[in-house]
């Protein structure tokens, strides 16, 4: 009895881990699209920061600090531009309100901007690291799974 229940929960874990590794792929290819857009059209602009905030939030009992900077800058064509940004701790303290920076943003979509250059292809690397680990393990999970369940049903 207690081999059918590691077998039905080995069979669950891997489909949990299949549907985190589709998840982390999917994240991964509207990222590394837009990583390329980025390095493709980005327009370079000196943007000055008009916030600094941070905020304490709860996210599957742990507590995590977002760290946010508010910017505002002029596009190519004139336009004034208002956006806020999460950032890394480190960023967040190398700058203070009413300094100067240089962004990159979209022409085509003045909202998208990256403050650290590159950040949005890192972040794509990390979901296609995370997509090919929760993939392998999946992988690992089934396998084991498959043995079990071959083994139940020869005995």
């Amino acid at each position: 009895m207690a081999s059918v229940s590691v077998r039905s929960i080995m069979g669950w874990l891997a489909v949990v881990f299949v549907v985190l590794s589709l998840a982390f792929g999917i994240a991964f290819y509207f990222l590394n699209g837009l990583a390329g857009r980025f390095d493709a059209e980005a327009r370079p602009a000196e943007a000055t920061i008009i916030s600094r905030t941070s905020e304490r939030v709860q996210r599957q009992g742990t507590w995590k600090t977002l760290w946010r900077v508010g910017l505002t800058f002029t596009t190519e064509d004139g336009q004034e531009m208002r956006v806020v940004q999460q950032v890394s701790n480190a960023f967040y303290n190398s700058v203070r309100k009413g300094g100067t920076l240089p962004v990159r943003y979209l022409p085509d979509d003045p909202q998208q901007v990256e403050v650290e250059e590159g950040m949005t292809g890192l972040l794509a690397l990390i979901m296609a690291v995370a997509a090919g680990a929760t993939g392998v393990i999946s992988l690992f999970l089934a396998v084991i799974w498959f043995r079990q369940k071959k083994l139940v049903a020869s005995v």
